[in-house]
């Protein structure tokens, strides 16, 4: 028996690394923000930040910090208003104005988006242009000019490929050596409870050596341990290995390696609008689809040969299971070699937790349900993480 642990962006946040959504954002607009204080232009491709009125005003005691100036033009952009900022010496007006639809969508949800949302936006936005395409150009035999769509299509495009490297350079920024708390170093270690599995024929393939306590048979010892890192960063991998049993897929890419870049995109190819955006016979719509980055490398192939090699569990950490990884997770759920799939739900300060929020998106990926009630463990056997 071996554990699968898919790592996603929660287990980053549990270490108090600022990679959520918001935090990425402004973190955005403040480098743009300080190329304007310095009268440089503030844009890239993603938004723009424009200066006007500008005049010396009296020496401000206290001028607002960089934090304040940001969350200001964010509510003034929603507001639809011009923001004033006073520096200490000198006093304008300034307008954040995102670079199409998409970078309009995660400017105003700065919210409330977390990783996955931004992914989906992107699919969402895709979805729009496809309609739109394929109105304009109803039969892409004839060689017609599908002008408005292709413009949106390039400029949505080359949002997410500027909103990719600026994230690799936030990520090195606030996580580039952050170290991992070994409690979870334990938890892979720690051997697999044999209750959680109701399928019990991958408990019949087990001799007694594959338990820690072979009269009883309680307690499963992996053979392996694979941690499947959905995120950047490589916490995962500074994790205490203490039986030496710890395999990494850095599926995503990491920050560190130029031979992995970060994968940004959607993983969701089972839908009707994905098998329409084929039939285009137009490239760009698939530029970011995540099956095309996985065979760049060995990190599939790698994933395939474990979970082909032996029954697996399956832990959860801070991956929401959202759609946009959808193919290769079901991929996972489903394989006739899974034998429990147990979600570490997050706890809130108010003592409300995710986990219903958690098993619904789970239920998505199955095509079969019989095979998500008997390999989801039940809460009573889960735990926070």
């Amino acid at each position: 028996m071996n554990l699968l642990i898919l790592i996603g962006n929660g287990f980053d946040l549990h270490h108090s690394l600022p990679t959520d959504y918001g935090s990425f954002i402004k973190w955005l607009v403040k480098q743009n923000l300080k190329n304007v204080l310095t009268n440089e232009q503030g844009d890239d491709d993603l938004f723009v930040i424009t200066k006007e009125n500008s005049y010396v005003s009296e020496m401000s005691i206290n001028p607002p910090s960089m934090d304040e100036l940001v969350e200001r033009l964010l509510q003034d952009h929603a507001k639809k208003e011009m923001t004033i900022i006073t520096t200490a010496f000198k006093k304008f007006k300034c307008k954040l104005s995102p670079n199409g639809n998409f970078a309009s969508q995660i400017i105003e949800n700065i919210q409330t988006r977390q990783w996955v949302d931004i992914e989906m936006e992107y699919f969402k936005q895709l979805s729009i242009i496809l309609k739109n395409y394929s109105q304009e150009h109803p039969n892409k035999a004839n060689g017609s000019n599908n002008y408005n769509a292709s413009i949106d299509l390039d400029t949505l495009n080359r949002n997410l490929t500027c909103l990719t490297a600026k994230l690799r350079d936030y990520l090195r920024e606030v996580a580039g050596n952050a170290m991992a708390n070994d409690h979870f170093g334990d938890i892979a270690s720690d051997p697999i409870p044999s209750n959680v599995i109701q399928d019990k024929h991958h408990l019949n393939r087990l001799q007694n050596d594959d338990y820690d306590d072979p009269e009883n048979k309680r307690y499963i010892k992996p053979k392996e341990v694979l941690f499947l890192n959905f995120n950047y960063t490589t916490l995962p991998n500074r994790l205490h290995d203490r039986f030496k049993k710890f395999r990494h897929i850095n599926i995503h890419g990491t920050i560190h390696d130029q031979n992995t870049p970060p994968t940004f995109g959607y993983g969701d190819e089972v839908g009707e609008e994905y098998s329409n955006m084929e039939k285009t016979n137009e490239n760009r719509f698939l530029t970011f689809t995540k099956s095309f980055a996985y065979s760049q490398n060995n990190n599939y192939a790698n994933l395939i040969r474990f979970i082909e090699s032996d029954s697996f569990c399956v832990y959860i950490w801070g991956h929401s299971c959202g759609l946009s990884d959808r193919t290769l997770l079901n991929m996972i759920f489903e394989h006739d070699n899974c034998a429990a799939i147990q979600p570490f739900y997050w706890k809130r300060p108010d003592d409300t937790d995710n986990f219903t929020e958690m098993i619904q998106n789970l239920s998505r990926h199955f095509k079969n349900k019989q095979k998500f009630r008997n390999r989801l463990v039940n809460k009573q056997e889960c735990r926070a993480l």
